[in-house]
Parts: structure tokens; sequence; C-alpha cells
């Protein structure tokens, strides 16, 4: 750890801070010198057998909504900062009523503890369980093992000086539960064509009807071996979605978890992709010095994502049609043929009626069985307060370092994004934390006017068209199935006309050329005449859009 990065999350130890306390009389214990004896929190603090003297230098002290224990963090706070001016305290209020409720303790801090991770996206947070009363200390144990405190955590302990064996003040807690929740945070696909997408798509965090029904229906979808195709725009998440059916489904092998069979398709010629997913013996070809075990061979008993399946060529599309359908293939240079047993997912952001016209009809129904949607970010407004937030703490992580965006300013940020169309959905996000990140991780947070001023026109230039013809960019929109919002301004409409002529111009010079090509008449081939055609590239010619 480094020197002074920690960050002390505890309880107030409600007979025992900032002393112990005789519980009877309710005066404070003495030591052998008559000095009052140090509670947990100062002795995780300032005791000289506790490894973290002098390296925390924030506490967060969780409390409930009475005066008694207001006052016991106060006089916690006052003997801190009497030690140590320089540590910054704050309290975090429960307004519960029964410390030994369990469910109403862990609705709090499931609620807290995301917001204070984010606060301290790098910072290791000391999770200190000993101060609190037994359901407050199994919960924090629960959620750390579990796997919903997000890494870097301790969950500790401290103890008092009597029961030392080891003279060790704070111990660490490890019971070393493998959980669902932790070995899901592990798993990912072999390759996919998207990076930025390292927040986890935790159903627990679901504010919206939509998102929720849309994840409802993908785990019920899960246990099928049925190839599921997944559409949607672009930065929505497809990949998470898919790495989420597998590791809910029983097509999954847990050694596998950290790499599991995938292929972006866009990324490969069809005989690349061929060897990278069939596989191939010594000397099937130039360079082939060794035996090759492809990706349908280790996705045998699991599960197989091809993501940008809109790209896959026509030649791979008919040989993946008996391994999907008979699960046979023949690895390159092999004569026998291999089995695997595998389950489809396939992912693509092309919509759904020009992905019919780029895929053979006969593998378009092979995999397309059952197709769900990914609801854009534009359709789950409400999720955008939890999602911006693990986008941001996911770029302060990636970048190394300790930049706390106050609340207001996370507020502000959604208030803004639910007012934009969000073109690049996730992505979107990204670049706008890394945007702010770049801006102010050198000086100061942002207030909340400074934010407001600076957000629209940043925003502007990572959202608005690269492309200034905005015929081809309407286009682009068009085949995208993306929204024009960032394109239509009241105070320069967009001349629809002008867009048509162009569309035509190009409709007229292709077909023209096609027409040359084959030695046929234009007219032959569309249902306007020639003329017709040479006049759409004359005009467009004049009036052009600019």
């Amino acid at each position: 750890m480094k020197n002074r990065s920690g960050v002390l999350v505890s309880w107030v130890a409600f007979n025992n801070d900032p002393y112990e306390r005789n519980r009877k009389t309710g005066k404070y214990r003495i030591d052998s010198a008559g000095r009052p004896i140090p509670g947990p929190t100062l002795a995780f603090l300032f005791d000289a057998d506790s490894r973290y003297k002098g390296k925390v230098d924030h506490v967060v002290m969780l409390c409930r909504n009475e005066s008694a224990s207001l006052e016991r963090v106060n006089a916690t706070f006052s003997e801190i900062l009497e030690q140590d001016p320089t540590i910054t305290c704050e309290k975090i209020v429960w307004n519960g009523s029964d410390p030994t409720d369990h469910t109403s303790i862990f609705d709090f801090l499931r609620k807290e503890i995301p917001h204070i991770r984010n606060r301290f996206p790098n910072r290791e947070l000391l999770i200190h369980t000993s101060p609190g009363t037994p359901s407050m200390q199994t919960i924090w144990v629960l959620m750390g093992e579990t796997g919903f405190i997000r890494e870097p955590f301790q969950l500790l302990k401290s103890i008092r000086p009597g029961d030392r064996m080891d003279r060790s003040a704070v111990k660490q807690i490890q019971i070393g539960i493998e959980t669902f929740y932790k070995k899901y945070r592990k798993t990912r696909p072999k390759e996919t064509s998207v990076s930025s997408e390292k927040i986890s798509w935790d159903p627990a965090q679901f504010r919206s009807d939509v998102l929720k029904r849309f994840y409802s229906e993908a785990e019920k979808v899960a246990s099928l071996r049925v190839p599921v195709m997944i559409l949607g725009e672009r930065g929505t998440g497809k990949t998470t979605l898919a790495n989420w059916i597998r590791f809910n489904s029983p097509f999954r092998k847990a050694d596998l978890d950290e790499g599991w069979p995938a292929i972006a398709c866009g990324q490969y010629q069809p005989a690349t992709m061929r060897a990278e997913l069939f596989g191939y013996v010594k000397g099937a070809f130039t360079g082939a010095s060794e035996t090759k075990q492809g990706l349908l061979a280790n996705a045998n008993g699991d599960t197989l994502f091809l993501d940008e399946v809109g790209d896959i060529s026509r030649e791979m599309q008919r040989l993946l049609i008996k391994a999907i359908e008979e699960g046979r293939y023949q690895p390159l240079g092999e004569t026998r043929w291999k089995q695997s047993q595998f389950r489809l997912i396939t992912a693509t952001n092309i919509p759904l009626e020009n992905l019919r016209d780029r895929l053979d009809q006969d593998f378009f129904d092979r995999i397309a069985l059952i197709r769900m949607r990914a609801p854009s970010l534009r359709e789950i407004p409400e999720d955008l307060s939890w999602l911006w937030r693990d986008v941001f703490e996911s770029v302060c992580n990636e970048a190394g370092v300790d930049f706390a965006l106050p609340e207001v300013g996370h507020e502000t940020v959604v208030q803004f994004l639910r007012n934009h169309p969000l073109p690049g959905n996730l992505r979107n996000l990204y670049a706008i934390g890394w945007r702010i990140l770049a801006h102010w991780h050198t000086s100061t947070p942002p207030d909340e006017s400074e934010l407001k001023k600076w957000l629209p026109t940043s925003f502007d230039s990572v959202t608005k068209p690269i492309n200034s013809d905005m015929a081809r960019e309407v286009a682009f929109r068009f085949v995208n199935n993306s929204p024009l919002d960032d394109l239509l301004d009241s105070a320069k409409p967009l001349t629809t006309k002008a867009v048509q002529q162009v569309f035509q111009s190009w409709i007229g010079s292709e077909v023209r050329r096609v027409a040359r090509m084959r030695g046929v008449s234009a007219g032959s081939l569309v249902d306007v005449t020639v003329k017709t055609l040479r006049e759409w590239v004359q005009l467009s010619e004049k009036t052009k859009y600019q």
C-alpha cells in the first residue's frame, strides 16, 4: 500500500468510540498509566502495533440517525483530528431503527458502498468490521466475500491489547469463499471487438423496467442450447450480455472462464477465420508448423460467441451451417470429421433488415432462432446514474489516478446524459469520462456551474459527426439505426431535398456503371428510365448539399 493512501470505512463503535467504556457506568476505562483506553477506531489509526498507523488520510464513519450515535461520531472525529489534523473525516447517517436487522443494514450498505467506491476509485478501502452490532459485522463480511465490494479493498478487524497473540493490532479477514458473483467478474470472452465495456451489468442495480425485463428474458433463454442473436446499437453491452448468458447457463466450462471461445468476425479474412475456428493439422498450409486445435474444439460443452456476425464471409457461413446443425466440422488438412456440441451466441449492430441481406438465408435462419435487442441508453434513462458512476470508476482505474468527482458533479453529468441522444451509448459515457479526467485531474474538481458550461461543448466534440457531407452522415445513421438528434438544428434546418438528390445521384451513377459493365441498358436494372437516371446525376451536380 502506498503511504497514506487508505480510506477507512467503519461503523461507529457505540460503546467504545472514541474510548472504551464500562457498560454499566458509561465511564471510560483507564489503563495502568491512568489514560483512557483507545476504542477500535483510534487503535486502528494510531496504535503502535497497527500496520495502518500513518497510512490513512480519509475516514468514513457510518452511524445511526440518533443523537447519542451522532455524538459518538463527533467525539471520535475530534480525537482523530487532535492526533492527526491532516486526516479528513466524514459521516454517513443510516436512518434505520434496528441495528440487528440484516436486511435493512444490507439495503443501506448496498446503496452507500458503490458511492464510496466511486468517490475513491483507485484507493484501497479498509473495511473495519469490528465496530457495530454482530449483524453489521456479518453484513460486512458477506459483502466482501461475495464480491459485492469492488477491489481494491480489505476486510479487517481490530484486536484489543490483551488479546493480541502476535502483537498485531489489526488483522485481515479472509474466508476464501469462491462465489458465483466473484467468478462472474473474472469471466470474459477470449476475443471481442469491444475493449471499453468493462462495467458489470449487475441486475441488482437495474432501475428501469426495460432492462429488468431484458435480463429476465435472457435468464430464461440461457438454459436452452438454442442459438441466440443479440442485436443492438454499438456500445449497448452486447458482449457483456453474451458473457452473462453463458455464465448463467449449463453450457460453460469453468476452466475457460477467463477466456472462453469467442471471435470478432470483422477482424479476419475467410481463410484465417477458418483456421481460427476449425483448427488445422501440421502441414495443412504454409506456416502450419504444428497441429492447432480451433475454437470449435474448445467450445465443446461450452459456448461459442461470434461477434460482428454480419461481417462473416459467405464461405464461412456455409462451413458453419453443418457445425451448428450437426455439431460436425473438419479442421484444415484433416480428412476425418470432428464433433463439437456447443451453444452459439452471435451479436451485431447491423439492423435486422440489413443483416438479412448480408447473410445467407440458411445461415441466418439457423443463428437467429432467438433474437434479443439490447436497449440503447436512451431507452433506460433510469439506469444512467449507476452506469455513469461505474464507467467513471473504470476510467479512473484504467488511468491509474485518484480523482473524486463531487456527488453534485455526478448528478450534473447524469442529468445532461438523460437529455442527450447518446448515439454511441456506453462509448459516449467513456469518452466524456476520459475528457473530464483529462481536463480536471491535475486541478480542483469542477463545481456544478463549471460542468454545466463545459459539458455541451465537450460532449458535442465527442458525438458530432466527423463527415461534413450531411447526406452521407444521414445514410450512415440509417444503416446503423442511429438517432438524428444532433444533426437536427432549428437554426439551420436539414435540407431534405438536397439529401434526397445526393442519394439519387449515387443510385444513378451506380446503376449506369453496372449497366456499362454488364453491357445492358441501365433502364432494365431499375424501375425508372435512363433519362431519369441521367437527370438525377446532373441535378445533384448542380445543387450539392454543403
